[in-house]
C-alpha cells in the first residue's frame, strides 16, 4: 500500500511541475527572471535554458529566451529556434502574426550574417546587374 501511495505522490508532483503554468513555482526560473530584471542578459539566458532541461515544454520560458536572444543578445539564430519552439507549443498565440514577423526579420540578420561570413559564395552587386543585362 505505502508503494501505491509513493508512486501517486510521484506521478503528481511529476505532472504538476512540468506544465507551463508552474513556472514561477520554480527556483531556476526565478532566478532568471531576477538576472534579467537586473539586465544580466546573459546570465538570464543561461538560468532559461537550465529551466528547460526540467521543463522542455515551457512556452512561457522560449518565449522568454527568443526575446532576449533577438532583443539584447543578439543571436538571431537562436532567437529563431526559441520563437519557433514558443509557435509549436502554443499555437493558438494571439501574438502569432507578429512573432513570424519577428522570425523573418531574425531570418534576414542571421542571413546577412552569414554573407558577411562567406562572400565568395554569394553574388555581389555588380555581378547580379551583369546578370540583369543580359
Amino acid at each position: 500500500m505505502g508503494k501505491i501511495i509513493l508512486t501517486f505522490i510521484c506521478t503528481l508532483l511529476f505532472l504538476t511541475s512540468c506544465g507551463p503554468s508552474n513556472e514561477k513555482a520554480h527556483p531556476i526560473f526565478n532566478q532568471a527572471e531576477k538576472a534579467l530584471n537586473s539586465g544580466k542578459y546573459a546570465e538570464a539566458a543561461q538560468l532559461y535554458e537550465k529551466y528547460l532541461d526540467f521543463n522542455r515544454r515551457s512556452y512561457r520560458t522560449h518565449y522568454k529566451l527568443a526575446e532576449l536572444y533577438n532583443d539584447s543578445l543578439d543571436n538571431p539564430l537562436l532567437a529563431i529556434y526559441h520563437f519557433r519552439q514558443y509557435l509549436k507549443l502554443f499555437p493558438a498565440s494571439s501574438d502569432r502574426e507578429i512573432i513570424e514577423k519577428w522570425i523573418v526579420s531574425a531570418e534576414k540578420r542571421y542571413a546577412e550574417r552569414v554573407k558577411e561570413r562567406f562572400p565568395e559564395t554569394y553574388a555581389t552587386e555588380e555581378e547580379i546587374n551583369i546578370l540583369r543585362e543580359h
